[in-house]
């Protein structure tokens, strides 16, 4: 009987015991946080293993966001250097946004500039538009009052998001002609002022024309950036 006990005993806590050791050396040696002890009982081994497992569900969490701060920043680092190559600025603006696009989930991007009289946005640069979509916005102007939610980021130097939840009023929407626009009817989009040297000189709109994703509050954070 009591080597039938030990023997029991051997199963019911050492193997499971034995196991997690195991489980731990492959994590140890491979720095492979995916892997997950198995569980056998519901007593105490049964506990630590639960809590074994959730600690690398945590850290397993932590090394994808920390895998993407150090992916944005590299990102971010790029279009610095890219910023300092002698282009145009419609080149320079071009290959932001198309780096950008990279860094963030989001379908399209594009610029806005105010005109020096301070009264008209132009279109400047994009990235994700197909040739025909751009060709229909390129060289386009739209008086500044007449800018509906663009106006509104422009002259309150603030972030605006709209999507399905959260849809553009109909006091911010452009109105005719410039409501012809196909390129830039969407319903999720974003509009952030662009500030130099303390006072509004553009607006960056994106938006996820063909995906129709919302866009996040940490997009929005990275965007400003």
């Amino acid at each position: 009987v009591g080597w039938w006990l030990s023997t029991r005993l051997q199963r019911v806590i050492s193997e499971p015991i034995m196991g997690l050791v195991q489980t731990a050396r492959t994590v140890s040696d491979k720095m492979d946080y995916s892997t997950r002890a198995v569980k056998r009982s519901e007593d105490e081994v049964g506990v630590l293993i639960d809590g074994f497992n959730e600690m690398l569900t945590q850290i397993e969490k932590r090394d994808v966001v920390v895998n993407q701060l150090l992916k944005n920043q590299n990102q971010l680092y790029r279009l610095s250097t890219a910023m300092q190559e002698p282009l145009s600025l419609r080149e320079q603006l071009t290959r932001v946004l198309e780096a950008a696009r990279q860094v963030v989930e989001i379908d399209r991007f594009y610029v806005w500039a105010v005109e020096p009289e301070g009264d008209r946005l132009a279109a400047l640069a994009g990235a994700g538009f197909s040739e025909d979509e751009w060709k229909d916005l390129e060289g386009a102007e739209i008086p500044l009052v007449e800018g509906g939610a663009m106006y509104k980021a422009y002259r309150e130097g603030v972030a605006l998001i709209f999507n399905e939840t959260n849809p553009l009023p109909a006091a911010l929407r452009l109105n005719p002609p410039y409501s012809q626009l196909k390129a830039i009817r969407t319903k999720s989009f974003i509009v952030i002022p662009m500030i130099a040297r303390g006072r509004p000189v553009g607006l960056l709109t994106a938006d996820n024309k063909w995906s129709g994703k919302p866009i996040l509050s940490e997009t929005v954070d990275l965007l400003q950036i």
